[in-house]
């Protein structure tokens, strides 16, 4: 059980328990190369879309929308940021933040920024490049370069592989929800002060979505959980792209943001950007204007999209 979300699930039997662990060592789960690709995969045939909702530190919430055009061309607007962001500001600002390929350009109401690529996440969820999600996870930590590289499998050679498979069944979370899971745990796992385990993140084993990420940034232990529509029905198929319906985020387990998002409205029509507005200074100089409040949200902000 996601230790993080512990308070929040029912209590799982030692007898339900003992079934789980006696079924995860016979059961088949794909390889990490074949998991990390599948959702990038399923949206790059994705049409522009739009998807509003909302974004919230806990203490305010904001109006939030994403635009997306393409594979790694993508706005993301929130609106009515609250004062409590900045250290000192006579009005209410707003965000926008444009992603193309590796560039990226966050404007406000006060200055235009140049920000870092693409967070793991937001590579994996927004990103539609299957090499770019194999990348971010190795960057992270989370598989070496072995474990990236795709390959088929072949139903008549498979066997059940019960040690050292770098990809196995879990007990997970879909937002509060305890679900069965695929765990990709780091090649080099390290323990938190309450003996998690990290870098690891968790799959849905139907669409092969992704659930559940801890990893460290600098000295930071962030961990990002999504809840999504994991129903299979018609029209929704194992075989459909799944944007999490709300994003939650963790620092040093606080709460820092949460991001919901409604339906994906198609946007055949949408003007896709030639290029990036061009900004001549660093995020550096927008995080210098924000309280500790609006670093935190920022950071989850970037880390998520």
């Amino acid at each position: 059980m996601i230790g993080l979300f512990k308070n929040l699930s029912p209590k799982i039997t030692s007898a339900a328990l003992a079934l789980f662990l006696a079924a995860k060592a016979l059961a088949y789960v794909p390889k990490p190369g074949q998991i990390i690709r599948t959702q990038a995969t399923l949206l790059r045939g994705q049409k522009p879309f739009l998807t509003k909702g909302s974004a919230s530190n806990g203490k305010s919430r904001s109006p939030f929308s994403l635009q997306w055009y393409g594979p790694g061309n993508y706005q993301v607007s929130v609106s009515d940021i609250p004062k409590s962001f900045y250290k000192s500001a006579s009005s209410e600002s707003s965000w926008t933040l444009m992603r193309k390929g590796k560039a990226c350009v966050l404007k406000s109401s006060e200055m235009m920024v140049n920000c870092a690529g693409p967070g793991v996440w937001a590579t994996l969820e927004l990103g539609a490049r299957s090499d770019w999600s194999a990348k971010a996870l190795i960057d992270a930590k989370l598989l070496n370069e072995e474990d990236g590289d795709y390959s088929e499998t072949d139903s008549r050679d498979y066997k059940v592989e019960t040690t050292n498979r770098r990809a196995s069944p879990a007990l997970g979370a879909n937002g509060a929800k305890p679900i069965a899971t695929i765990e990709i745990k780091g090649p080099e796992i390290s323990k938190d002060q309450n003996g998690e385990d990290y870098p690891v993140i968790h799959f849905d084993p139907t669409f092969l979505s992704p659930l559940t990420l801890r990893y460290k940034i600098g000295a930071d232990l962030y961990a990002l959980q999504a809840t999504s529509d994991l129903e299979v029905r018609h029209g929704h198929t194992r075989y459909s792209y799944i944007l999490a319906s709300r994003l939650d985020v963790f620092m040093n387990k606080v709460p820092i943001a949460n991001f919901t998002r409604g339906e994906m409205v198609p946007t055949p029509k949408a003007t896709v950007p030639a290029n990036l507005p061009r900004a001549i200074t660093d995020i550096v100089a927008l995080e210098e204007l924000l309280s500790s409040e609006g670093q935190s949200f920022l950071n989850a902000l970037l880390l998520t999209h």
